[in-house]
C-alpha cells in the first residue's frame, strides 16, 4: 500500500499535468495600429499559453494570461488563435480571430514605392523619348518642306 502523502502527491501531479481545455471566447478589437486580444482561460493547470499568428507560433506567454496587444502595419490581416500548454502537452486551438489594420500594407511601403517611383521614372523617361522623337519627326518634315520650297 502507498503512503498518503505519496498518494496525494501524486494525484497532485496528475491533476497539475492533466489535459488542458482550448481557451475560450478569443477576441481581437483593433485600436489604432494594435490589435487587443482578450480570452477565457478555463485551466488551472496550464504552463504557460502560445499565441498563434497566422497559423504559426508567434508568442509564448506566462500562465494565467487573458490578453495581449499586438503590434500590427497598417493594411495587414492578422490571424490569431491560443493555446493552453502544461507538461502532458497542448490543449486544442481557441477560436480564430481576424483583424485587418487601416492603412497601407507594410508590404507596399517595403517594395510598392520603389517599385512605384522606378515606373513613374520609366513613364517619365519613354515619355520625353516618345517627344523628342515627334519633334525630330516634325523637324524632318520641316526640313523637306523649306527643300522642296526652294527647289521651285
Amino acid at each position: 500500500m502507498m503512503h498518503p502523502v505519496i498518494a496525494l502527491m501524486c494525484c497532485m501531479l496528475l491533476l497539475s499535468t492533466g489535459p488542458l481545455e482550448a481557451p475560450d471566447d478569443l477576441d481581437v478589437t483593433l485600436v489604432d495600429s494594435e490589435a487587443h486580444l482578450t480570452w477565457t482561460d478555463p485551466n488551472d493547470n496550464e504552463d504557460g499559453f502560445w499565441l498563434y499568428r497566422d497559423g504559426m507560433r508567434y508568442r509564448q506567454l506566462p500562465p494565467g494570461t487573458t490578453s495581449f496587444v499586438d503590434d500590427i502595419s497598417g493594411g495587414n490581416r492578422r490571424t490569431y488563435q491560443v493555446a493552453a500548454f502544461n507538461e502532458s502537452g497542448e490543449s486544442d486551438l481557441s477560436n480564430k480571430v481576424n483583424v485587418r489594420a487601416e492603412g497601407v500594407p507594410s508590404q507596399f511601403l517595403k517594395y510598392g514605392i520603389p517599385l512605384l517611383l522606378i515606373a513613374l521614372v520609366a513613364v517619365f523617361v519613354l515619355d520625353r523619348h516618345s517627344k523628342k522623337k515627334d519633334l525630330e519627326a516634325l523637324e524632318d518634315e520641316g526640313a523637306n518642306e523649306q527643300v522642296s520650297d526652294t527647289g521651285q
